[in-house]
């Protein structure tokens, strides 16, 4: 009895884990005609939140609970790597990042926009839903410049200095693709005074979940290689 128990709740396990990966790649699918906006709302839905932690847990399940996987480097490699960059992605979000601060009593910011004049630092962004936000760190804009190149423009690049609370500080010239990291916090390029030249404005990215997801994709590559080449390898030697 207990045998065909356990039989009856990997086959769940597993039609679950196989059923939500479907409907994830369909709803991705669709996601990608949406626009970010809309896609952004949509997958931080409620509903979508439930099948983000459904997925989690199935893939953490079976990794844990189905002998054939748990007893296999490869296939256990696969489905953790699966689930920490599941995980990481869930941080990354709004309602990932309340939980955080909830658990750590921390008050990180996800996503926020600053503009800074030339020759002046500041500590205030506004978030995606307009609203001001201290950070814990000030930014200052000693210069914002256009690079060229043969006539066309090449770079846009602000050169900042960071200074936090305890009073250390970081040198950066932040340009497009080439984001300073502070504590936590990515500083991206994001836009500048088209008319005069004498501000920047600076995307402010929290970087929490992606130490998560990259240990992720180490995980699920260090699996398939597993899974695929090696014992490949081992018959052949």
């Amino acid at each position: 009895m207990t045998g065909l128990y356990k039989q009856n709740r990997q086959i769940f396990l597993g039609r679950t884990g196989l059923a939500v990966i479907l409907l994830l790649t369909a709803l991705c699918v669709w996601g990608s005609f949406m626009g970010d906006e809309k896609a952004g709302i949509f997958f931080n839905s409620p509903p979508m939140i439930a099948v983000w932690v459904v997925l989690l847990l199935s893939l953490t399940a079976s990794a844990v609970f189905f002998p054939r996987i748990k007893n296999n480097a490869g296939l256990f490699c696969i489905h953790i790597g699966c689930a920490m960059i599941l995980l990481g992605g869930m941080i990354q979000t709004d309602a990932g990042h309340s939980i955080l601060n909830a658990v750590t009593g921390g008050n990180k910011i996800i996503e926020a926009v600053m503009i800074i004049d030339e020759g002046s630092d500041c500590n205030e962004a506004y978030s995606t839903a307009g609203n001001p936000v201290k950070l814990p760190f000030k930014v200052a804009l000693s210069d914002f410049r256009i690079e060229y190149a043969a006539g066309r423009i090449q770079q846009y690049v602000s050169d900042i200095k960071i200074t936090g609370t305890n009073g250390d500080s970081y040198s950066k010239s932040v340009s497009v693709n080439h984001p300073a990291f502070y504590r936590g916090y990515h500083l991206y390029q994001y836009g500048y005074d088209q008319n005069e030249g004498r501000y920047t404005v600076l995307k402010i990215a929290s970087a929490e979940g992606l130490g998560t997801g990259y240990a992720g994709f180490v995980m699920l590559l260090s699996g398939l290689f597993i899974q695929c080449w090696y014992k490949g390898l081992r018959r052949k030697i």
